[in-house]
């Protein structure tokens, strides 16, 4: 390879997500490689540093806690161990407000252009979008066919759908790619399940499909307060406990309380949901997450 004038890149992904050993067992092998007469290698590395250097920390324990190897510009011999190894450092910036239109252009497609509406049917659009399949499997059977309705095709197309995804991307604080997709792929789920069990068309099914955005980017973005939200206390769901108390403080608190959301590890979360629920129509978004949850 070295004689042929080639070169071997070879791609890590995702070593913020194995284990701290395991971490620390693939940088002393790319170590090796660099430090031995191997023909060119280059390894192209996707990490999460921060999450990579506490997992180092953790592997080199004693290191850390002698603070040895460490250099005086490191929080910790984690950082080091990166910035020694690492040679070209590119941090990905966050998606910005400008970037929002192209991502979910990306992410949903072309939208489609509303040229005629009646009364209390569906808008008809161009081009008209074409029925998807998906693929299932359950115990035993045969991997099958399921066609996605039209409707729900039409709802990720829609324009206005659009402008509120777009609206609840921008108000986010620190938006990726990968966040995006998240609420993205959990609002796809919420708008099939309502498709089957109650299916809706025209305006109510484009007001539904933009208040689901809303219930998504909640699911999605606080996965640790999940649990408690949507637990039911005497016959109560917790995101419509909160609505209704979302303009009465004291009220709020007994309610945080009483579905355990109190504490430092849930502030985001209370801040966030009860902007969402005063900015928005929070008793729809509460009633979507009792069928749902």
């Amino acid at each position: 390879m070295g004689d042929s004038g080639s070169q071997l890149v070879v791609f890590i992904d995702d070593l913020d997500r194995c284990s701290p050993r395991t971490t620390a067992d693939v940088f002393e092998a790319i170590n090796e490689f660099l430090s031995a007469s191997f023909p060119t290698i280059r390894f192209v590395l996707g990490i999460d540093a921060a999450a990579t250097a506490a997992h180092l920390d953790a592997a080199y324990s004693a290191l850390v806690v002698a603070d040895a190897g460490r250099d005086t510009a490191d929080p910790s011999p984690g950082w080091t161990f990166l910035r020694k190894l690492i040679q070209l450092p590119l941090p990905l910036p966050r998606v910005v407000r400008t970037h929002v239109e192209p991502l979910l252009t990306g992410l949903l497609g072309t939208p489609t252009t509303v040229t005629e509406t009646t009364a209390g049917a569906a808008p008809m659009t161009t081009p008209a979008p074409q029925p998807v399949t998906e693929v299932s499997a359950s115990d035993g059977a045969e991997v099958g066919e399921i066609e996605t309705a039209v409707a729900v095709v039409t709802l990720e197309h829609d324009e206005r759908v659009r402008q509120r995804f777009a609206e609840r991307l921008q108000a986010q604080p620190d938006l990726s790619v990968r966040e995006a997709k998240r609420i993205l792929t959990v609002w796809m789920f919420y708008v099939r399940v309502l498709d089957r069990l109650s299916p809706e068309t025209g305006v109510d099914g484009v007001s539904r499909a933009c208040h689901l955005v809303l219930l998504a980017e909640i699911v999605a973005r606080w996965p640790a307060s999940q649990r408690r939200l949507h637990r039911r206390v005497d016959g109560r769901h917790g995101l419509r406990a909160l609505t209704d108390a979302v303009d009465d403080n004291a009220v709020w608190e007994i309610e945080v309380q009483r579905y355990g959301l109190s504490g430092d590890q849930h502030q985001s979360f209370r801040t966030g949901v009860r902007r969402i629920l005063r900015q928005y129509d929070g008793g729809e978004i509460a009633a979507l997450a009792e069928q749902l949850t």
